[in-house]
Parts: structure tokens; C-alpha cells; sequence
């Protein structure tokens, strides 16, 4: 499966080193969303955790700019340099699987920035946490997995 990056930073990307229409603008925070059907391509197609199933869920706030980023420098992609953790998942019904994970613009709904596939798919039982170690969410540079 592979990982990727939404149309919209593609297109962003291209016009800012090509020229353009467009000004691509970082956003100063991104959302991690958890998924229990992977994107597949930069226009969609995940499908978000349900919060009827895991009833505290979340997406995450990520700071995406400045001193407090969770990104190391670019070296044939970008990681996360610290741990993200989600709270501990109140689960009621049938255990979620997670299998993928998208970065967005916004708390809910937005524009998909990046996605890519768990190495390993997640079962989440109720009080789990959920946890990308150090160096486990990464973003290929060359948008394939």
C-alpha cells in the first residue's frame, strides 16, 4: 500500500518550484486522523475511526511550525522526532483495526496533506493507547511506500 500526499499539496508544490497560480502555504498545525481503511490516493478514500465505536476519539493536533515540531529535518522524507500519543480508547462493540493514518488541515472534515499505511495493522481494545514511537510515522519523500 502506498503512502502519499494529498492533491492539493502536490499541486501547491509544483506551482511554488514551477511557477503558478498558487502560494503554498505551510499550515502552522496539521490533524492526524486514524483510519481503518487506508487512503489510497490523495483525493480520499480512508475511512475514519468511527467515535461510535471508539467513543473518545480524536484526531490529534500536531504543531507543524516552529520550535514545538514534531517533524525531524528531511533526509528522503519526513518522521516524527518525538513520540505521538493518543488517550487511552474507551472502546464499546467490535475492537477497531487501524491500518492507516492521514495528516489534515482540520479537527474534522479539512484537506488530506499526507497519508500512508500502518506497517502493521492495530486492534484497539478498550483502554489501549494508541502510539507512533519515535520515528514511526514517516512521509516518503518520494511518494511511495
Amino acid at each position: 500500500m502506498a503512502s502519499g500526499y494529498g492533491q492539493a499539496v502536490l499541486d501547491g508544490v509544483l506551482d511554488t518550484i514551477f511557477g503558478g497560480n498558487t502560494t503554498w502555504t505551510r499550515e502552522g498545525s496539521l490533524w492526524l486522523a486514524l483510519l481503518t481503511t487506508a487512503h489510497t490516493s490523495g483525493s480520499g478514500g480512508g475511512t475514519e475511526v468511527s467515535t461510535g465505536v471508539w467513543t473518545n476519539y480524536a484526531r490529534l493536533s500536531l504543531d507543524n511550525d516552529g520550535a514545538g515540531t514534531v517533524w525531524a529535518a528531511a533526509d528522503a522524507g519526513k518522521w516524527n522526532s518525538s513520540a505521538i500519543e493518543f488517550a487511552a480508547a474507551s472502546i464499546t462493540g467490535i475492537a477497531p483495526v487501524i491500518k492507516g493514518f492521514a495528516l489534515m488541515t482540520a479537527s474534522s472534515g479539512g484537506t488530506i496533506r499526507a497519508f500512508g499505511p500502518l506497517y502493521v495493522d492495530q486492534t484497539i481494545s478498550n483502554g489501549n493507547v494508541f502510539r507512533f514511537a519515535s520515528g514511526d510515522l514517516y512521509l516518503y519523500a518520494n511518494n511511495e511506500a
